[in-house]
């Protein structure tokens, strides 16, 4: 579910930003995210964790694309260091968090683990403002 919402609110993505500018993208996306990581914890029942999963995908589909594009757009930064430096962050995360999750499961649970990813969700639609100081 989470995969399938991805890919298609990818390919649809473009037009939502060129439509609503980055800020909402980013805002909402961060708060769906984060929302559907709720749903998914507390949910007793797997159709439903699988929406909430798919929540997820939607939200979380045009994050990277619009950072990519406002981190070359920041004023007095090459957009070259911009890519460089986001790239760099996401790689570290891709390579940091998941055994942090894992270490925070092993020891306070899954639940737990799941809540600090919609923590991260939130922290992404705190941070959306970034993105509309951000001009072609």
């Amino acid at each position: 579910a989470f995969s399938v919402a991805m890919v298609v609110c990818r390919l649809t993505g473009d037009l939502v930003v060129a439509r609503l500018g980055g800020f909402l993208p980013v805002l909402g996306g961060g708060l769906l995210a984060a929302a559907g990581m709720v749903i998914a914890i507390a949910s007793p029942w797997p159709a439903l964790s699988a929406a909430a999963f798919a929540l997820v995908g939607v939200g979380a589909a045009n994050l990277v694309p619009v950072v990519f594009s406002a981190a070359a757009r920041t004023p007095g930064v090459p957009p070259s260091i911009g890519v460089a430096a986001v790239t760099t962050l996401g790689y570290s995360g891709f390579l940091i968090f998941p055994p942090v999750l894992g270490f925070i499961a092993k020891d306070w649970g899954l639940s737990t683990a799941l809540a600090v990813v919609a923590l991260m969700g939130l922290t992404i639609a705190a941070m959306a403002g970034a993105v509309r100081r951000q001009r072609p």
